[in-house]
């Protein structure tokens, strides 16, 4: 798996909750994903042939073993999809669980001796590793029984690397100036020749985390790259003599390339630019085989002199110094360290594969997602409004429920902390359901056909039925059910049962004797159905059904077609003001009725009022009226004839202000409105009622209210002649308004205000104002409630 893979996976661990961490200089905001647990860091110790799992989080080492007759510590590669790692020796690979440090499989290498680099399929099923003494890569099936398949490599592999977008597997080696490419598939080499890098051989290559290019550290102080679709190779950068490049790592954000030499100097470039942009030197680091960066970008492990591995703190450095070289941390063995690194952090999201109802609780069963380096502890199951624990492993029982639907989701826990929640599962809990009721059983050629009505579903919902009689059961999804392969001449008798998701109901009262026939001949299906609604009824009209069966008469159904009665001169009677029906026709012939019509819906109208009574005011009438009768009244509508007024009221509330034109004559109706849209027909007209126009007061009166404007604001100063364009509000709607100009009065203008009551009108300012004095404009009307409104506006006259 490349360097850019494992990022990827662990800043999709990181998305769990944790304590941001350090930030790495010059490094992006991604490395803030990963929760700031220290890592765990892998050793393999060639001279020891052994292997210590350092973890910084406890300050626990634990040296691991290889089996074998080639014990050697090699590669230590991490599944990208579980808590597996796999520490590889010499001739045997062990499988350790990170999550409690111990081995719990062995994998047998035949002819292995050192297992010295190994990398990962992105979907953990293909490991390998490239045997340095053997010259060989084993291509290792992590599936049991774990097929090992060996194939003859470039001599002295040292650096192993998979390329999963391309199926491509690169092998460098520290004695050849070339890299060797591998179909994955195939294990064909690709292109047939290797790739040439000079005179120079590589300790290490890597992959850019785009896996566009291959970046290789070449024994002649350089890195250069390598396109990994032409091959073609370019010169980067170029190191210190003497410095050996060993490794090429990346910052996790891409943004930086790490260079680690041989003997512990480590050099950052911009990954873009390649300039030179920090380094820092690790006093007693020699013979670096292999270093390895924390997935955080927080720090960089190197191999020590002695039985150490030494730390640089990215996030230390500042100008040219890259970072702090740290103490070193002890491990057994002293040479030939390979370093891997991972982060612990949060579990990933676990899966609710599967939920079981109960009366009160349900039993929720499912599968954990990655446990991310520490074992999980515990589960949480939340829906809304409440919470319970959950052990370790499935399954979680919650109990103290109610009977309804719930929706729930999970996370799982450990010494991190908590994973994201899980997709959620929606459960309705209960007892079994009611029994049904049969309301018909209709007998046809070979079948009947049952109708029926579902009880209480007692908090889990309905989700099939069973219908039970001689020959059956059998399964019916909902109402109606047509029941096949009957005999005819035979009676049959039917119960039903429902189902939930707790278990079946009882079965329901039988059905009377069905007795399969030949089918009838039966007229066609009415069309073009219409309804048209009426107080306490409907009058329908349709078009005969077409085809060659006399039609005797016709049936009328208001419930959807629960019900039948006959239709008498194309209507319906005996409904109720103010209901929703669906009405539906069948026409029906010697031999019965035909197939009924789609139902249309329809809503009957509200009884109506009586006549309101009107009363005259100035610019308004107030319109009062008598309560409707019923059930279901929403409110009232009120208009003006002639309009545009009108006012809306509540159920409660008889009578309205409704603005008008001064010296207009009006008659005004009221219509009743009631649940579902219903309406009646508008009452008889009121009286003839004419408003009166507003009074002016010779003097500018005390209650005036200085919110008179123009368009362009209030003015405290105009031009005789100016025209300007007042704007008032809180007026009644479509009520007369008086603007008058004070010292003397004298009316300017009449309008009528619009819909919202707003005056909006164009005055001439009087060319025999008194210049230089103040003149008060008003504009008198009335307020929505009838009530007198006046609002002025001050000026001073200018010449």
């Amino acid at each position: 798996m490349s360097v850019a893979v494992l990022i990827a996976a662990i800043w999709t661990i990181a998305g769990s909750p944790g304590v941001a961490a350090a930030v790495p200089r010059r490094s992006g905001t991604a490395a803030l994903l990963i929760p700031a647990t220290p890592p765990t860091v892998y050793v393999a110790n060639y001279s020891s042939n052994n292997f210590s799992v350092v973890d910084l989080d406890t300050s626990v080492t634990q040296t691991v073993t290889p089996g074998g007759s080639s014990p050697e510590g090699g590669a230590v590669v991490l599944s990208p999809v579980s808590s597996l790692a796999y520490l590889m020796g010499g001739d045997e690979v062990e499988v350790l669980d990170r999550t409690t440090n111990t081995v719990v499989d062995t994998i047998t290498v035949p002819g292995g001796q050192w297992l010295a680099e190994g990398d990962i399929s992105d979907d953990g099923r293909w490991l390998y590793g490239a045997d340095y003494i053997q010259g060989a890569v084993y291509k290792i099936d992590t599936v049991a029984p774990y097929a090992v398949t060996s194939y003859p490599v470039v001599a002295y592999p040292c650096t192993l690397m998979l390329d999963d977008d391309r199926n491509r597997l690169y092998v460098s080696s520290n004695s050849t100036n070339e890299i060797e490419i591998y179909d994955t598939t195939t294990m064909q080499q690709v292109p047939s020749s290797p790739v040439s890098l000079g005179t120079s051989s590589s300790y290490g290559i890597s992959l850019t985390p785009d896996r566009t290019r291959i970046l290789a550290a070449l024994t002649g102080d350089v890195v250069v790259s390598i396109n990994t679709t032409t091959y073609a190779l370019t010169t980067l950068f170029t190191l210190p003599s003497g410095a050996s490049p060993r490794r090429v790592l990346f910052s996790p954000d891409g943004g930086h390339v790490y260079t680690v030499g041989n003997a512990g100097e480590v050099w950052e470039h911009n990954a873009s630019t390649y300039a030179l942009e920090a380094s820092v030197t690790a006093a007693g680091v020699n013979n670096v085989f292999r270093a390895a960066i924390d997935p955080r970008g927080t720090a960089i492990y190197l191999p020590g002199s002695g039985s150490t591995i030494v730390p640089i703190d990215l996030t230390t450095g500042s100008g040219s110094v890259l970072g702090t070289v740290g103490a070193g941390i002890p491990v057994a063995g002293s040479s030939w360290k390979n370093i891997t690194v991972s982060v612990a952090a949060a579990p990933a999201a676990p899966t609710i594969t599967n939920a079981v109802p109960g009366s009160g609780q349900v039993t929720l069963s499912f599968t954990d997602g990655l446990a991310n380096g520490r074992a999980i502890t515990g589960h949480t199951v939340s829906w809304p409004g409440g919470s319970q624990a959950c052990p370790a492993t499935s399954p979680c029982v919650v109990t103290g429920l109610s009977n309804r639907s719930y929706t729930f989701t999970l996370h799982a826990t450990n010494a991190v902390g908590d994973s994201p929640e899980s997709a959620s599962r929606t459960v309705s809990l209960g007892a079994v359901p009611d029994p049904p009721t049969i309301t018909a059983a209709v007998p046809g050629d070979g079948q009947a056909t049952l109708r029926f009505r579902d009880g209480a579903a007692n908090g889990s919902w309905i989700t099939g039925h069973m219908a039970n009689f001689a020959g059956g059961p059998v399964s019916c999804p909902s109402s109606p059910c047509v029941i096949t392969g009957l005999v005819n001449g035979t009676g049959y008798t039917f119960t039903v049962q429902a189902m939930n998701a707790v278990g079946n109901s009882a079965e329901s009262e039988p059905s009377a004797v069905v007795t399969p026939r030949k089918a009838p001949v039966l007229p066609g299906v009415p069309l073009r159905l219409a309804a048209i609604p009426g107080t306490t009824s409907v009058r329908v009209s349709f078009t005969e059904p077409s085809g060659t069966v006399p039609v005797t008469g016709y049936e009328v159904s208001v419930d959807g077609g629960e019900h039948w009665a006959q239709l008498a001169n194309h209507e319906v009677t005996g409904l109720t003001p103010g209901t929703a029906y669906r009405v539906t026709v069948r026409a029906v012939g010697t031999e019965g009725a035909g197939p009924a019509a789609t139902p249309v819906a329809v809503v009957t109208r509200l009884a109506a009022v009586g006549a309101p009574v009107a009363t005259a005011r100035t610019s308004s009438s107030t319109v009062r009226w008598n309560r409707a009768d019923g059930a279901g009244i929403t409110g009232y509508t009120v208009r003006a004839n002639p309009g545009p007024a009108w006012c809306s009221t509540t159920a409660v509330d008889t009578d309205c202000v409704i603005g008008g034109t001064a010296g207009t004559a009006y008659t005004f109706t009221v219509t009743v409105r009631g649940k579902g849209g219903a309406i009646s027909d508008p009452s008889k007209p009121s009286n003839q009622v004419t408003p009166a126009t507003p009074g002016l007061p010779s003097r500018l009166p005390a209650d005036a209210q200085p919110v008179l404007t123009t368009t362009k604001g209030k003015v405290a100063s105009a031009l005789r002649g100016q025209r300007m364009t007042l704007v008032g509000t809180g007026f009644a709607p479509w009520s007369t308004v008086r603007v008058v100009i004070y010292g003397k009065a004298r009316l300017l203008a009449t309008s009528v205000t619009d819909a919202q009551g707003r005056l909006t009108r164009q005055i001439v300012v009087p060319d025999e104002l008194t210049l230089n004095q103040k003149h008060t404009l008003m504009a008198a009307g009335v307020d929505p409630d009838g009530v007198a409104r006046r609002i002025s506006m001050t000026f001073t006259a200018k010449g």
